[in-house]
């Protein structure tokens, strides 16, 4: 060895400790005090640890790179780290902020993550302003690193190694957009300490400290009208706002119009902005989060806008009806149609049977009011439990109530005990088929109004033509409004019913009550088990197997209960025996029901819908954005409607057929189970309920179209659009 290469530096490394020194003595190695096969380990390992194992290899799709980075090497259980999403672009590309504008969507990972890991969401660096006239864009170019938290379990296996990813997604746009998706994964080792990367680590924790803060302690009050977003922002110190040109840049997308001007005035420390409102969208955040940015000065700021203490009413959706008396004959009208509608095939049967018994009375008319009344009163419940769960801020929206594992646990008991009553099993005082024995008239007025109650409990969940619009309208305005318009959707409902019984002569073509009326009445059993069949499919796609053998061994039990009951009936029983019975089967009831009910939420895997996707509002964005045609269908299991028109409109040969030639892609908005961001989708469209479907031209606004759908009425939005 040379003088000149003895004093070059010598890298000294020990491969179980993983550190690294800088020498100048040829000593250390030339003479052995390292051995060679040290030597060689220790670099492997170092290169190992440097490029290996604390990112993913660099991918590059089109006119983008991507990379997966850890800040640390080692990490500890327990203790969070941070990752980092890499894009950088070729020149004149760009990609999106967490509100991308009028255009694009934000970039984001489907984390396929070890058991027990967690990753929070990503932390976003001031975007630019990219105007790409008549659109105005937030994102970035060049570069961006996304720092996301990713929390590991409490414990770890230490020295093994952790696979971290997922499947990356983002939108990438010149002159063109093209979507990009790759998988991306790095492997970490977890160890007794954490242990920084020497380059990663910087780059990532350099990014955090540029995140968008609020120095000045700024606070800031949002107020919404129907064309305008006006941003109150106060500062401490009425100097501490130089500059000029302020501008706010929302979180969310579709409140504002990005593209327009926004009006601005400072004065003594307090900056008032007025932004022309999305129109189409109405998104009213509370509290609006967003970044503040100005020409000069106070270059950005993040703040959090509460809602204004005096700010306007709300005004109505244009989808809505104009006022309240439009309200309340769209309901009643919805009421009559929805005796149409598939929803009532659960309680078809009953209700056929209580007028051919009526028929031929002459105080039938009692009946009528008695279901009515009936009727009434389970929507004054229905609007009492809506304006509870508005008070909490709940999402609910039609139907709420079959989103409710227990709810529809506790359903399938009662009709259980319906159809048992029917077949003949037994026949108790207070049946919700019929009171009393033997058609007692004074026992039936009471039937009759458990029928109502029934009824409306099963056919609610779906919608019909003009009630849509009324409930959604209804839940927009007071109590007292939306109890007159659901009292309203009640008498629309029983109308017919209380028509027939009042005018007997109506039903001058059922023939006279006799025997075999009782054939008949357990024929009718068979459409209510049908429906108990379909309530257990229900709650399979709310929970899990687990809860539905649960139901099933509740119904086995309601089953034996009632059969003993019928057994111990016809030797002739007591008030208190029947006590017993209804007490049992409330108990049952209740406790199953709330065991039924710690199942929600288990069940996390979306509905299946064969090729159609589940929606979401990325992808509905990156489709309108790549042009495409999108068809999306608000639907539920719970929902008979929905499932006819699927099975004889949405999937016929010849509907898939005008989908597949005309590029359409179908996005399935399921709302089986609670769906917060579902729930504020319909209320765009001034819905509350499905079905309800929304056609995204390639071009244009969004075009929904009625719950009743035909093939003709796709085939003329598709293919003259």
């Amino acid at each position: 060895m040379t003088r000149e290469q003895g004093d070059r530096p010598c890298l000294v490394l020990t491969a179980i400790s993983l550190r690294y020194t800088m020498t100048t003595d040829t000593n250390a190695c030339t003479k052995g005090k390292i051995p060679m096969l040290r030597l060689i380990l220790s670099v492997f390992a170092l290169f190992t640890l440097l490029t290996g194992s604390a990112h993913a290899n660099p991918v590059r799709i089109e006119s983008v790179e991507a990379e997966l980075i850890s800040g640390n090497t080692v990490i500890k259980a327990g203790e969070p780290f941070w990752a980092a999403l890499v894009l950088r672009l070729d020149p004149h590309w760009h990609t999106y902020w967490v509100n991308p504008g009028d255009s694009g969507y934000a970039a984001q990972i489907e984390w396929q993550l070890p058991e027990g890991f967690t990753a929070g969401d990503f932390q976003w660096p001031t975007p630019k302003r990219i105007p790409t006239p008549p659109l105005m864009s937030y994102g970035y170019e060049t570069e961006v690193v996304l720092p996301v938290k990713i929390t590991p379990p409490a414990t770890l296996t230490e020295g093994q190694v952790y696979r971290v990813g997922g499947d990356a997604h983002w939108l990438m746009c010149k002159d063109i957009c093209l979507p990009g998706d790759t998988p991306l994964y790095l492997d970490i080792t977890a160890g007794a300490e954490a242990d920084a990367h020497p380059v990663f680590g910087p780059v990532i924790q350099t990014t955090l400290s540029r995140m968008p803060a609020n120095p000045l302690g700024l606070t800031a009050e949002v107020a919404y009208t129907d064309k305008d977003v006006t941003l109150t922002v106060t500062s401490p110190d009425a100097s501490a706002l130089p500059g000029d040109g302020f501008m706010f840049i929302p979180a969310t997308e579709g409140v504002i119009q990005d593209s327009e001007p926004q009006k601005t005035t400072l004065e003594n420390g307090v900056l008032t902005l007025t932004m022309p409102r999305d129109t189409f969208n109405l998104l009213a955040p509370k509290p609006l989060d967003g970044l503040l940015v100005s020409d000069s000065g106070l270059t950005v700021a993040k703040i959090s806008a509460q809602p204004a203490s005096t700010a306007p009413a709300p005004v109505p959706d244009a989808h809505l009806p104009a006022n309240i008396w439009v309200a309340l004959l769209m309901a009643f009208i919805g009421g009559l149609i929805l005796n149409l509608m598939p929803c009532v095939l659960p309680v078809l049967s009953i209700k056929v049977l209580h007028l051919m018994h009526h028929s031929k009375k002459r105080d039938g008319w009692k009946h009528g009011l008695a279901f009515t009344l009936g009727v009434s009163l389970t929507f004054m419940a229905l609007v009492a439990v809506l304006a509870i769960l508005k008070s909490g801020g709940s999402h609910i929206g039609w139907g709420f109530q079959l989103q409710s594992p227990a709810f529809v646990s506790a359903l399938a008991v009662v009709l259980t005990v319906v159809a048992l009553d029917l077949f003949g099993v037994f026949e108790i005082g207070l049946s919700l088929t019929r009171a009393g024995n033997a058609f007692d008239d004074r026992k039936g007025v009471l039937g009759s109004l458990l029928t109502g109650v029934l009824a409306t409990v099963v056919a609610t969940p779906c919608t019909a033509p003009f009630m849509g619009s009324a409930v959604a309208y209804s839940l927009t305005q007071s109590t007292a409004t939306t109890l007159l318009v659901f009292l309203a959707l009640g008498f629309g409902l029983s109308a017919p019913y209380l028509i027939l019984t009042t005018f007997p002569a109506l039903l001058k073509f059922v023939p006279k009550p006799g025997a075999w009326m009782d054939t008949f009445k357990q024929l009718l059993g068979f459409p209510v088990m049908a429906t108990v069949v379909w309530l257990g499919w229900v709650l399979s796609l709310q929970t899990s197997t687990d809860a539905v053998a649960l139901l099933m061994f509740m119904l086995l039990a309601t089953a034996f209960v009632l059969w003993v009951y019928g057994k111990a009936q016809r030797k002739g029983t007591g008030l208190v025996w029947s006590a017993v019975v209804l007490a049992a089967l409330l108990g049952l009831t209740y406790f199953g029901g709330q065991a039924i009910g710690r199942f929600e939420g288990v069940n996390t895997t979306p509905v299946a819908h064969g090729d159609w996707q589940p929606y979401s509002r990325e992808k509905l964005t990156k489709l309108n954005t790549l042009k495409r045609p999108v068809l999306v269908v608000y639907t539920a299991a719970w929902c008979i409607t929905c499932k006819v028109n699927e099975r004889l409109v949405l999937r016929a040969p010849e509907t898939l057929k005008l989908f597949a030639d005309n590029g359409v892609e179908v996005l399935v908005a399921d709302w089986t189970k609670r769906d917060a961001a579902i729930a504020d989708e319909l209320a765009k469209f001034g819905r509350n309920g499905v079905p309800f479907y929304v056609y995204y031209p390639p071009n244009g606004s969004p075009k929904p179209l009625p719950e009743l759908i035909t093939y003709e009425t796709l085939a003329d939005i598709i293919t003259h659009d």
